[in-house]
């Protein structure tokens, strides 16, 4: 070979497995990798059921990466901070405590799911489209910058605070299992579906989301809940709340409800001719 060819190291025998299994690296397995082989791959995907990265010591000349899928490995530390062409990435699935993503100003898409993150700043990330970070160990979390965002997932997180009044975009936002006390929708008119269960809501306003079509907030502190305006409900799920009443009767077309374990008296349903699953009781 040239002397001139320059390689790029990878300590992980794993990584560097997953690149000859993909082609992408051509000469066996010697721990590493012609540089001109890998600085114009744009999509990788390294998930493996038997084979797990521990190691992405490499990923650096992956210059013009645009999508990279590494969930479901062993990664303890993720360094992107080369790869700055991504729009897609996707660690799930890892060990990972801390990600920096301030220098993929590109990213549309982010699912960090299943990790054990104490924080994550995405405000450089402002192209945002769809953010999943539930089952990490966030306390907070700034979307203040992601005025693109349709789509936000932090379940199963110990989030107090949300601010969602700058994501006017979002059609979609899953926050069950945190500690909010409260959440302002007043700005999120684009609204389908919301999750808000698991929580210690004493009240929610949702009268001027009328795109919403699905609701839960069932295992909270509710004692009032007015739902009279979200007329395209198909699905509301609030069970297991502190509710001695509630008035269903401009939800027509709810096919699916859950009120059990609140502290109901009686429940008309007369008018809701569409509903198939009722848990009531």
């Amino acid at each position: 070979c040239p002397a001139n060819l320059r390689y790029t190291s990878i300590p992980d025998p794993n990584f560097e497995k997953l690149l000859i299994a993909s082609k992408i690296d051509t000469d066996g397995e010697n721990g590493k990798v012609l540089t001109s082989s890998i600085s114009k791959i744009t999509y990788l995907n390294l998930y493996d059921a038997t084979i797990k990265v521990s190691d992405l010591t490499a990923i650096q000349d992956f210059t013009s990466l645009s999508t990279l899928y590494c969930y479901s490995a062993s990664l303890t530390s993720l360094d992107l901070s080369k790869n700055v062409n991504l729009t897609t990435v996707d660690f799930s699935t890892n060990k990972l405590t801390s990600v920096d993503l301030s220098a993929n100003i590109y990213l549309t898409s982010v699912v960090a799911y299943n990790n054990q993150l104490a924080s994550l700043d995405v405000t450089k990330n402002t192209a945002l489209k769809s953010l999943s970070v539930y089952r990490n160990k966030l306390t907070s979390l700034n979307v203040s910058k992601n005025t693109a965002l349709t789509s936000l997932d932090a379940s199963n997180n110990q989030i107090s605070d949300l601010d969602i009044s700058a994501n006017t975009n979002l059609t979609k936002i899953d926050v069950y299992n945190n500690l909010l006390t409260s959440l302002d929708f007043s700005k999120n008119l684009l609204l389908k579906e919301v999750r808000i269960s698991g929580n210690k809501f004493e009240s929610i306003n949702v009268s001027n989301l009328n795109a919403l079509v699905s609701f839960a907030a069932s295992e909270n502190l509710l004692t009032t809940i007015d739902i009279s305006q979200n007329t395209g409900l198909l699905s509301l799920d609030i069970a297991i709340n502190k509710l001695s009443a509630i008035d269903v009767s401009s939800n027509t077309a709810l096919t699916a409800l859950s009120v059990s374990n609140n502290q109901l008296k009686t429940l008309d349903i007369t008018k809701n001719k569409a509903l198939v699953g009722l848990f009531a009781n």
